[in-house]
């Protein structure tokens, strides 16, 4: 305030000396003796009671008591929104841990189950194991349900299966023990040593006047075609009874080979047939037997098919067999 008075006295003496006027000094720019003597300035302040400090003093307490009130209320509503978020907060977690409660369970129940299906895959393989070494040592007769899957083809036989065999001596040895296909060997091999008899016996006894047959190469064709169909569907069917039990391809193979021989016998038994029946007739004989043939190839082929060589095509490769049977005797 002083510098105040001061720069206010030098611009009216500067604008007096400008215009050549006296000037006057003012009270109003010279200092109090209140402010030229700070300390009665103190005093007198001190004893007043009105005084501009004291009204301060007070304004500044009721301002303080404003402001406590205030913040308060601010932090009254920090402290609840605060609280509101926690217990938000709190449930949103309290649902989490539920859901993951229960996931877990879930997981547990999922782990439980795998467990079992582990035990029992690892039982079943031991008995795998159980079985082959009881085959390699010596052998017994098991129940349909104890057999691999590759082996169960015929559910409608409970028990006395052969196990897995993993040696073609073995299996071959099985043929003189009694099991589910000891009377399907024997009945075959039986059968084919009689017709190799029987082949032997027809071609090599001499033609005369009572056994006039064959007499040429056509009919001993036409009958070598018969005896070539009985050998091979007997020969294959002995293999395969015997070799059933092997492994799955070795199964698979002679399965296969069983069915081709039997569509063989079908095509070589109806030769004789067409050849003789229809002796005075060249041209339909050779038309007949044309198509027994081309109906046995396709047989042939698709008894070979690996696909249909499944029970679950079992009717469908008796049926395919079954309907070229009832065609040839309609040609017949």
């Amino acid at each position: 305030m002083k510098r105040h008075n001061s720069l206010a006295r030098d611009r009216k003496w500067k604008k007096a000396m400008d215009y050549n006027i006296t000037p006057t000094i003012s009270t109003d720019y010279l200092p109090d003796e209140e402010e030229t003597n700070p300390v009665r300035t103190s005093a007198k302040l001190d004893g007043e009671g009105n005084s501009p400090a004291t009204e301060m003093s007070r304004n500044s307490c009721g301002s303080q008591e404003s402001l406590a009130s205030t913040t308060d209320v601010g932090c009254s509503r920090i402290l609840g929104d605060i609280q509101a978020g926690l217990q938000a907060d709190y449930n949103a977690a309290k649902a989490l841990i539920g859901r993951g409660e229960e996931n877990l369970q879930v997981m547990f129940q999922n782990v439980r189950e795998r467990i079992h299906v582990k035990e029992a895959a690892e039982q079943a393989e031991r008995l795998a194991r159980q079985v082959i070494e009881a085959g390699k040592r010596g052998w017994r007769v098991v129940a349909h349900w104890e057999l691999p899957e590759w082996l169960r083809d015929n559910e409608f036989i409970d028990n006395g299966h052969r196990p897995p065999l993993e040696s073609f001596r073995l299996c071959f040895k099985s043929m003189f023990r009694i099991h589910s296909e000891t009377g399907n060997i024997w009945t075959h091999l039986l059968g084919f040593i009689a017709f190799v008899c029987v082949t032997l016996y027809f071609y090599l006894r001499p033609v005369t006047m009572s056994n006039p047959f064959p007499r040429d190469t056509t009919e001993k064709v036409v009958f070598g075609s018969f005896f070539a169909g009985a050998l091979f569907c007997l020969a294959f069917s002995t293999l395969y009874h015997t070799m059933d039990c092997h492994s799955d391809k070795i199964s698979n193979l002679f399965s296969r080979l069983d069915y081709t021989g039997i569509a063989l016998l079908i095509v070589g038994s109806f030769i004789p047939c067409l050849y003789y029946g229809f002796y005075c007739y060249p041209a339909t004989k050779i038309a007949y037997m044309t198509m027994v043939c081309l109906l046995g190839f396709c047989c042939i082929c698709i008894s070979l098919w690996e696909k249909f060589n499944t029970p679950k095509y079992r009717v469908l490769r008796a049926g395919n067999l079954y309907m070229m049977k009832i065609f040839y005797c309609m040609c017949v």
